[in-house]
C-alpha cells in the first residue's frame, strides 16, 4: 500500500463568504438549544458577577487564593463545556443533540482539553526559536530608527505580525482537531487536522484566526459602566459573538470533513480518512 503522504489531499476550497454568513445565523437558528446548553455557564457567570462584592477583600490571604482558584476552575469548566455543546449543536443531528448531556458534563471535555493544551504547547515551542531569531533583527531596526520616534509603533506592529502570524496559521490548521473531539471522533489528532486542512491554511487563518481576533477587539471597545445590568448585557453579547466564532470553526471543519468522507466513499480508500 502507498504511504499516506502520497495520497491525494483536499482540493476543495473553503467558501469563506458563505461560511461567514452561515455562522452569523447559527446563534439565532439554534437559539433554544444554545440556551439549554449555555444555561450552566450563564448561571455560573451570573453568580460570579453578583457575588463579586462579597469576595474576600484581603488578596494575599489563603482564603482569597482558594476562593479565586475555585471560581476560576468552575468558570473554565463551564466555558469549555459550553464550547463543546456549541460544536455538537452545530455539527450533529437534532436527535443526537437532544440526547447529549450538557450538565454536568458531556464526556468529551478531557479529549477537547487535551488537544487544546497540545496545540498551545506546540505553538509555544514554535514561538521560542521564532522570537530568538526575530528579536535581534527587530532590535537592529529599532536602533536604526531611534531618531524617528514616529516609526516605533510601526516597528512594533511589524514585529507582532511577524511573530504571531505563523502561530495563528499553525493554530488555525491544528484547531480542526477540536470540533472532531467535541463530536466524539477519536484518533483525529494534529497530523490528521493538518492533512484535512491542506490547501486551506490561509482561509482557515482568516475564518478562525483574524475574524475572531477582530470580533474580540471590537468587543473591548465597548464603554465601561459600574452596573450589574450592563455587565450581564455585555456578557450576553460576548456569548453571542462567541457562538459565532465557534460556528466559524464548526462550519469549516464540517465542510472539509464531509469532502474527505466523500473522497473515501468514491475511492474506497480508508487511508484518506
Amino acid at each position: 500500500m502507498d504511504d499516506i503522504k502520497d495520497k491525494p489531499l483536499n482540493t476543495v476550497k473553503l467558501p469563506v463568504v458563505s461560511i461567514i454568513k452561515e455562522a452569523s445565523l447559527l446563534p439565532f437558528r439554534h437559539f433554544p438549544m444554545l440556551l439549554r446548553a449555555g444555561l450552566p455557564l450563564l448561571i455560573v457567570m451570573s453568580a460570579i458577577v453578583l457575588s463579586a462584592p462579597y469576595m474576600p477583600q484581603e488578596k494575599n490571604t489563603a482564603l482569597f487564593m482558594i476562593t479565586a482558584l475555585s471560581v476560576a476552575l468552575i468558570a473554565l469548566t463551564s466555558f469549555i463545556a459550553a464550547i463543546i455543546a456549541c460544536h455538537r449543536i452545530f455539527l450533529l443531528d437534532n436527535d443526537k443533540v437532544m440526547n447529549t448531556r450538557f450538565f454536568p458534563l458531556s464526556g468529551q471535555e478531557p479529549y477537547y482539553i487535551g488537544w487544546a493544551i497540545l496545540i498551545a504547547l506546540c505553538c509555544a515551542l514554535v514561538s521560542m526559536p521564532l522570537s530568538l531569531i526575530l528579536t535581534p533583527v527587530m532590535g537592529i531596526f529599532a536602533t536604526a530608527a531611534k531618531d524617528f520616534t514616529n516609526m516605533m509603533p510601526l516597528i512594533f506592529i511589524i514585529f507582532a505580525i511577524m511573530t504571531q502570524l505563523p502561530l495563528y496559521y499553525l493554530a488555525s490548521r491544528w484547531s480542526l482537531a477540536l470540533p472532531a473531539a467535541a463530536v466524539g471522533l477519536r484518533g483525529k489528532g494534529l497530523s490528521w487536522a493538518w492533512q484535512l486542512s491542506a490547501g486551506n491554511g490561509w482561509r482557515l487563518l482568516l475564518l478562525t484566526g483574524f475574524l475572531p481576533l477582530l470580533i474580540n477587539l471590537s468587543h473591548t471597545l465597548l464603554p465601561s459602566y459600574d452596573s450589574v445590568a450592563y455587565a450581564l448585557l455585555q456578557f450576553a453579547l460576548w456569548l453571542l459573538l462567541g457562538a459565532i466564532q465557534v460556528g466559524l470553526l464548526s462550519l469549516s471543519f464540517s465542510y472539509l470533513y464531509k469532502h474527505r468522507e466523500e473522497q473515501v466513499a468514491s475511492t474506497g480508500d480508508t487511508a484518506l480518512s
